[in-house]
């Protein structure tokens, strides 16, 4: 009996594929009809889209040597942890990731959208012109000639991306943050239709980050100074006074890089570049794709036509 059963379904599967391919074969014409109408859209669409270019560069986190207040929280840590105090110590783990979440905020791209043509060219842009190096607008979400946004949008959103809009599209379309866990480096790539764009962002972004954080610590070291000068004047105690002098050391020692140097906390190993060649689309994966699902499309197609009508005249 099982040897019976077992000749029957042989002789099922054997018949069920050759009525797919007698099928297969009598749709021939329809599939390839089919098939070839995708395949010849796909290379127009595929030809549609324009060129993404990649700019990149390399940092790390410039690390200064024990500062003197880290010096005193090391040394006078426990006596503070026994007060009830905590004296925090920076690190370059901690600066990588103020750095790292910082450009990854609102708040920054917010910033980077005051500067001309930002917001534009997140938002805005169609196509690149060769010739011309030049972005091209989409005339129906912005007039460039006029500088207006003219898009037609309901609510929530509104005529004028805001920041949160914008810092979707930055987020999920255009930037790559990593880093490397051994030696700490930190890699920020850009991805846009305009390689000009590209390299000027990662430059801008970089700009801003050692001005914003150089402009933050210059602050709080003038209130600090301050703070220790009025703590100077009312604490007569000897013991107390060298130690607010050792964190005011600290704070002008502060002051003085901050002043002198130009790469305050990032520091620059492979500088942005406008890239040469594009990384993207892949025209050719795309128009493969798209023929490939069209040919199994048509496929299911004749088979289900011919189970769902042909088939069931056949049968009468």
């Amino acid at each position: 009996m099982e040897t019976k059963d077992i000749n029957n379904n042989s002789e099922y599967n054997e018949i069920d594929l050759t009525l797919i391919f007698s099928i297969l074969w009598k749709r021939k014409i329809f599939i390839t009809i089919f098939t070839g109408i995708f395949a010849v859209s796909s290379v127009f669409y595929a030809l549609s889209l324009p060129n993404y270019y990649q700019s990149s560069l390399l940092f790390n986190v410039i690390e200064e040597e024990q500062s003197s207040f880290d010096s005193l929280a090391s040394q006078y840590g426990g006596l503070a942890s026994m007060a009830g105090l905590d004296i925090p110590q920076s690190s370059s783990k901690d600066k990588s990731s103020l750095i790292i979440f910082t450009i990854e905020s609102r708040e920054f791209l917010k910033h980077l959208l005051s500067f001309d043509d930002v917001l534009e060219n997140i938002v805005a842009t169609k196509n690149f012109d060769q010739s011309n190096q030049s972005i091209v607008y989409d005339e129906d979400i912005y007039n460039p000639i006029e500088k207006k946004w003219i898009r037609d949008v309901k609510y929530p959103l509104q005529k004028i991306p805001s920041y949160l809009e914008a810092h979707e599209i930055f987020m999920n379309n255009m930037i790559n943050i990593t880093q490397d866990r051994k030696s700490g480096f930190i890699t920020v790539s850009i991805k846009h239709i305009s390689p000009i764009f590209a390299s000027e962002l990662l430059e801008l972004i970089v700009n801003q980050i050692n001005q914003l954080i150089k402009d933050n610590d210059l602050n709080e070291s003038l209130l600090a100074i301050k703070y220790l000068d009025e703590q100077s004047e009312n604490n007569p105690s000897k013991n107390i006074k060298n130690s607010i002098t050792s964190i005011y050391e600290t704070q002008l020692r502060k002051q003085m890089m901050a002043n002198i140097r130009s790469e305050y906390i990032i520091n620059v190993i492979d500088a942005p570049f406008v890239p040469e060649k594009k990384i993207g689309p892949s025209r050719s994966i795309i128009c493969i794709l798209i023929t490939l699902i069209a040919g199994v499309l048509a496929i299911i197609i004749s088979i289900a036509r011919y189970f769902l009508f042909e088939g069931k005249i056949d049968s009468n």
